[in-house]
C-alpha cells in the first residue's frame, strides 16, 4: 500500500469515527433529557450533533447511517440498562427503535443534499413522523416510547399538541434545530432560516394561546390511594378481603376525613378469586355506602381473567365498569377488554376511566374526549424503573384533550392533574411512601374537552418530506454535481472529506 493510500485510509477512518461520535453524542443528550436525569430542555439541542453530520457538504450515505446508529446506541443502551428489561426485550427494543432513527438519518441525509429552509422544515417533519412510527407501528408502550413526552414539564409551552399529537413536539424541536444548523452551515441562508424559525415559534405560541385552559367550571374534592403492593409472608399477593381490611378501608376513612367525595384505588389493588368474589364486591359496595362516596375501585377478577375498574355510587350500586384493553407486552396475559367506554356523572362532572397502560395510547382518550368527559380516573400499577416515564405519558393526555385526571397508583405515582397537564398534587409510593393523596380537582367546562382530528398533521408532514425530496430536486442536484461538484470538492491530503 502506498503512503498516499495509507494516509487516505487513516483519514477516512477518522472521519467515520467522528460521524459515529456525533451521533452517539446526540443519543446521550436525548437520554439525559429524560428520566432519571430529566434535563428535558436538553432535547432542544440534542439533534444538533447528528444534524452537523447530515449538513456537511460531502456527507455520504454511509456516514449518515453510522451517525444514526450512534444516536440509537447512545440513547437506547443506557435506557434499557436503567429500565432493567429482560435481555430478549432489550435486544428487540434496541433493534426496533434503532431502526427508525437510522432510517431518519438516511432520509435526513437525502433532504440535506439540497439544503434550504424547506429541507430544514422537512427534517423536523420527518422526525415527527419517525417518532409517531416508533409508538404506532409496534405499539408496545404507546406514547411512553415518544421522545416528546419529556416536555410535559413545560405543559403551557406544548399545548399545541391538542392539534398535532405528541409527535408535534419532536417535529417542532427538530425543525428549529435544523434551521439553526442551516444558518450555521449556510450563512447565505441565515435570514431565511431566522424568519422561518420565528414564524414557526409564532404559530406554536398562537396554538398554545388558543387551547390554554379557561376558568374551571368547578372543582371536586378527590382522593387517590397510593399503595406499595401488599404481599403475604410467602411473597404472594395479599388476598382481597385481607387487603381491604389492612389497606383499603383505613385509607378510605382517611380520605373521607379529608373531605373527599370521590376515592380511587389503584390497578390490581384487589385480586379477586372465585371463593371470595361475592364477599369482596359486597365489601366494596358497603364501603361506598357507609361513607356516602363515589368509589372508583381497580381490581383483577381471576374468575374471568379481566382487569376491571368499578364505578360504585354513594348508594353502593355498581353503575359502570371498564375493562383494560392494552396489555403490557410480555408481562400481562389475560382477557383484554373490548374498549367499551365507562361514562358516569359523579359529583357534578362527567367521568370516564382507563386502566394503566391504556393511557399510553391516544385512541381511548380521544373516544372519551369525543364523549365530553371532564375528568378521567386512571388506576395504575407501575414499578420503580418505569413510573416516571409512564407518568410523563399519562399527563400528556390531559394536555392533548384538556380533561382532568385522577391517578391512583400501586408502586408508582398517584396524582391530581388539572386540565392542560398542571400537577395539582402528587405522591410517589417509593419516595413519599404509602398514603392518601387528597386535593381539589378542577373540572373544565364541557365545551373545552375536544377530540381534535390530528391526522392532518401527519399528512402535512408527509407532504412536506415528499416535496423536499421530489425526484426533480435529486435530478437537479445530480446534474449540478456532474457539472461542477467534482471541481469544487474540498480536498485534504488528497482525500475528500466524508462527513
Amino acid at each position: 500500500m502506498t503512503v498516499e493510500a495509507q494516509v487516505a485510509r487513516e483519514s477516512r477512518s477518522r472521519e467515520l469515527l467522528l460521524c459515529a461520535g456525533a451521533g452517539l453524542l446526540s443519543g446521550l443528550l436525548l437520554f439525559n433529557s429524560d428520566y432519571p436525569i430529566n434535563l428535558w430542555p436538553m432535547m432542544a439541542l440534542a439533534f444538533m450533533p447528528l444534524l452537523a453530520v447530515l449538513a456537511r457538504r460531502r456527507s455520504r450515505v454511509a456516514t449518515a447511517a453510522l451517525a444514526g446508529v450512534g444516536l440509537s446506541l447512545g440513547y437506547l443502551i443506557p435506557l434499557v440498562v436503567i429500565l432493567r428489561f429482560p435481555i430478549s426485550m432489550s435486544l428487540f427494543f434496541i433493534a426496533y427503535y434503532g431502526l427508525f432513527w437510522v432510517l431518519f438519518a438516511l432520509l435526513g441525509h437525502a433532504l440535506w443534499r439540497r439544503p434550504g429552509v424547506m429541507a430544514a422544515l422537512a427534517t423536523g417533519a420527518l422526525a415527527g413522523l419517525v417518532d409517531y412510527a416508533t409508538y404506532s407501528v409496534v405499539p408496545i408502550w404507546g406514547t411512553a416510547q415518544s421522545l416528546g413526552k419529556t416536555w410535559i414539564d413545560w405543559p403551557w409551552g406544548v399545548g399545541f399538541v391538542a392539534f398535532t399529537g405528541l409527535a408535534g413536539v419532536v417535529a417542532v424541536l427538530v425543525a428549529l434545530q435544523s434551521l439553526a444548523m442551516l444558518a450555521i452551515r449556510r450563512p447565505e441562508a441565515k435570514a431565511g432560516a431566522g424568519i422561518a424559525a420565528l414564524s414557526l415559534m409564532g404559530v406554536v405560541a398562537a396554538a398554545n394561546f388558543w387551547v390554554s385552559p379557561g376558568e374551571p367550571e368547578g372543582s371536586v374534592r378527590v382522593a387517590a390511594l397510593t399503595i406499595l403492593e401488599p404481599r403475604t409472608d410467602d411473597d404472594r399477593p395479599m388476598p382481597a378481603l385481607a387487603n381491604i381490611e389492612s389497606h383499603i378501608r383505613p385509607m378510605v376513612a382517611e380520605a373521607v376525613e379529608g373531605g373527599a367525595e370521590i376515592v380511587a384505588t389503584p390497578e390490581y389493588s384487589l385480586r379477586v378469586e372465585a371463593e371470595d368474589r361475592d364477599a369482596t364486591l359486597e365489601a366494596l359496595t358497603s364501603l361506598a355506602r357507609e361513607h356516602k362516596i363515589w368509589l372508583f375501585a381497580g381490581l383483577f377478577d381471576n374468575v374471568d381473567e379481566k382487569n376491571r375498574l368499578l364505578f360504585i355510587d354513594p348508594e353502593g350500586r355498581t353503575v359502570a365498569s371498564y375493562e383494560k384493553v392494552h396489555l403490557i407486552y410480555q408481562l400481562e396475559s389475560y382477557n383484554p377488554g373490548d374498549g367499551t367506554l365507562a361514562l358516569v356523572t359523579a359529583a357534578g362532572g362527567l367521568w370516564g376511566g382507563m386502566i394503566c397502560q391504556d393511557d399510553n395510547f391516544p385512541e381511548p382518550a380521544a373516544s372519551y374526549a369525543a364523549a365530553g368527559v371532564q375528568a378521567m380516573v386512571v388506576p395504575t400499577f407501575d414499578w420503580r424503573e418505569v413510573k416516571d416515564f409512564h407518568f410523563e405519558s399519562s399527563r400528556f393526555r390531559s394536555v392533548e384533550y384538556r380533561y382532568a385526571i385522577l391517578r391512583s397508583a400501586m408502586n408508582g405515582i398517584s396524582a391530581i392533574v388539572a386540565p392542560g397537564g398542571r400537577v395539582v398534587a402528587m405522591r410517589d409510593a417509593y419516595t413519599d411512601g404509602e398514603g392518601v393523596l387528597v386535593g381539589d380537582l378542577p373540572l373544565p367546562a364541557a365545551d373545552e374537552v375536544r377530540a381534535r382530528i390530528r391526522a392532518w398533521f401527519l399528512v402535512a408532514c408527509g407532504l412536506l418530506v415528499v416535496g423536499a425530496t421530489h425526484p426533480g430536486n435529486f435530478l437537479k442536484t445530480w446534474r449540478a454535481r456532474r457539472q461542477g461538484g467534482r471541481r469544487s470538492a474540498p480536498v485534504a491530503n488528497g482525500v475528500r472529506r466524508d462527513c
